[in-house]
């Protein structure tokens, strides 16, 4: 039974330095076929052991089988600042235990995804905010306000939408892009 462990969380291991090797590269190439589940499962491997530490709930409800044409670094880092921004805001709040919920789903339109929090939400006079540069509500020091307008970037280069709105308790960021054939563009 050690062994098994040993070599569970050595695979665990490979697939975390994976993903970072491949996040790290940061070398957008052309955009292709990507599958949310994709981009879902590396944000995934990377945050689950630290969320589960801090005692957040991570939840993937992936419905779409869609692919959308993008890069799939890109798409990763988009996800991982929404789910890190909203990690974030449960423990700054001291809403324990929190979740966090990615969801995808596209309902003959475009793909969509969202990072579901149980943090406190935007104030409303910030939500106009959000998106520009150099805009943060964390301490000095702790944030550069980069994040969501480098997200806000990489969604409108695809032809997508990129926002966030109120939840019963929390906060949603989401991301439409454009859904295309598995095999690609027509």
């Amino acid at each position: 039974s050690d062994l098994k462990l040993i070599q569970k969380e050595s695979a665990r291991a490979c697939g975390i330095i994976r993903n970072l090797a491949l996040f790290a590269r940061q070398q957008p190439g052309p955009a292709a076929p990507v599958r949310m589940r994709d981009v879902i499962s590396s944000v995934v491997e990377l945050r689950q052991r630290r969320l589960e530490s801090e005692d957040i709930q991570l939840q993937v409800d992936d419905r779409s089988t869609q692919h959308v044409m993008a890069v799939l670094t890109e798409l990763q880092q988009v996800v991982l600042n929404f789910v890190v921004n909203a990690e974030q805001a449960i423990l700054g709040s001291g809403r324990l235990p929190g979740r966090i919920t990615l969801r995808t789903y596209a309902d003959d339109g475009p793909v969509t995804l969202e990072v579901e929090d149980t943090g406190p939400g935007v104030p409303s006079d910030n939500e106009a905010k959000l998106f520009q540069p150099f805009f943060t509500t964390k301490p000095v020091g702790q944030g550069t306000g980069l994040g969501l307008s480098v997200s806000y970037g990489i969604i409108d280069s695809l032809e997508g939408t990129i926002g966030y709105r109120r939840a019963t308790a929390g906060s949603i960021f989401y991301f439409d892009l454009p859904a295309v054939p598995a095999g690609g563009p027509e």
